[in-house]
């Protein structure tokens, strides 16, 4: 599902340090004018907070996911968020979650290195977040950079070092989504997830809420949030 296994993990696990609270973010306003209609926090005055409210957890937050192909459940529970500089000196945050149910560990990682200029919009700059996830007991893991910013239609992104294309194919106004109703539900399509096992996969994404659905379509596995709680 969301959760297969991570390689890449140490590399942020370890760097991150917390030199700089969240309020390190306020330097990063952006005072230019609003791109377009329809881009949900183009126009935000702190981008990177944007970015923290749509993709990171505090400690405490939790997640259940019901797989509605095969049953199987997940709860996801948050162990640990930072933000601040790393070991080169750049800005990054992450959040750390326990599958406690399963000997798996998922962290969702920033950091500024992975902001670049976006293929859809000349005055856009991407950025994007790694979706990791690792087994615990043998250290085996995979990441992807699904989780993309701002949000729009069309916006596509090629993140530094992944090597599939991540692009927003849709913003639903209303959705079920495990019994739950949401509204704009960011659907995010990535053609070969290295997290999925190079899958076919979307991702739907609320904001304040997090990942509410991941859909791989080569296998049908429809994994479904179903409960949560989260501390922003």
């Amino acid at each position: 599902m969301i959760l297969h296994t991570l390689s890449r993990v140490g590399a942020f696990v370890v760097v991150v340090s917390l030199i700089t609270a969240l309020s390190a973010c306020e330097k990063y306003v952006d005072d230019g004018p609003c791109y377009f209609e329809g881009c949900l926090d183009c126009c935000a005055e702190n981008p990177r907070q944007e970015f923290i409210n749509w993709y990171f957890y505090d400690v405490g937050s939790y997640h259940i996911y019901e797989n509605q192909l095969t049953g199987q459940v997940d709860t996801v529970l948050v162990t640990d968020f930072q933000a601040g500089l790393n070991q080169w000196g750049t800005f990054g945050f992450y959040s750390m979650a326990d599958v406690i149910n399963r000997d798996i560990k998922v962290i969702v990682d920033y950091d500024e290195r992975l902001d670049h200029p976006s293929f859809s919009h000349p005055k856009i700059h991407t950025m994007v977040a790694g979706y990791l996830s690792f087994d615990s007991s043998s250290g085996d893991g995979s990441s992807n950079y699904a989780l993309i910013f701002p949000l729009f239609v069309g916006h596509k992104s090629s993140p530094p070092y992944y090597q599939s294309k991540t692009e927003v194919v849709a913003i639903h106004p209303k959705q079920s989504i495990g019994g739950l109703e949401f509204e704009n539900v960011v659907e995010i399509d990535v053609i070969r997830d290295a997290s999925e096992n190079d899958h076919h996969t979307r991702y739907f994404v609320v904001k304040h809420v997090g990942v509410a659905r991941i859909l791989d379509l080569d296998t049908g596995d429809d994994w479904q949030l179903t409960e949560y709680a989260v501390f922003q």
